[in-house]
């Protein structure tokens, strides 16, 4: 392998001081092909990786291609961030009569009678505007890496 190699990069400085066009056609052995592919073939059985992470870094392509842009490791990505806090309503602690639950920009959760027609950048002053229709439930979230615009929950059926 280290001759093939060495054989590569004379090939490639001649092809440097001579000024080749990068099209160019060179002879190249098969040998040197075969050995080149075998070495290629082994790093990547030696990192563990698929040929497709290899070339993308250790990075899968759904990794690469995320959303969130994270490219973590996780393959837990979709529509939001890994580890993310949990949004869930907490259900039991709220009166019956509210039936939706929505998170605002600055994290406030507010519990809904009726499904808002839309959501508010900032719905915590609910009370003041509608009075008996919503209500803050008491609890913020950390709101980072996460649409506030997507966070409507509409209460379980039982």
């Amino acid at each position: 392998m280290k001759e093939t190699i060495k054989r590569l990069q004379t090939l490639a400085d001649r092809a440097d001081k001579y000024n080749y066009p990068e099209d160019s056609n060179i002879g190249v052995r098969i040998s040197d092909i075969r050995a080149v592919l075998e070495f290629y073939k082994s790093t990547i059985k030696e990192s563990g990786l698929t040929e497709d992470e290899f070339n993308n870094g250790g990075y899968t392509d759904s990794e690469l291609n995320c959303k969130s842009g994270c490219m973590g490791p996780c393959g837990q990505c979709k529509d939001e961030p890994p580890n993310a806090p949990d949004i869930t309503p907490e259900w039991s602690s709220l009166d019956e009569k509210f039936k939706w639950v929505a998170i605002d920009p600055d994290g406030v959760e507010i519990a809904f009678i009726r499904k808002p027609q839309k959501l508010q950048k900032y719905m915590h002053g609910c009370n003041a505007w509608t009075g008996r229709n919503c209500q803050s439930t008491g609890r913020f979230i950390d709101m980072k890496g996460i649409d506030w615009a997507k966070t409507l929950s509409k209460r379980p059926a039982k």
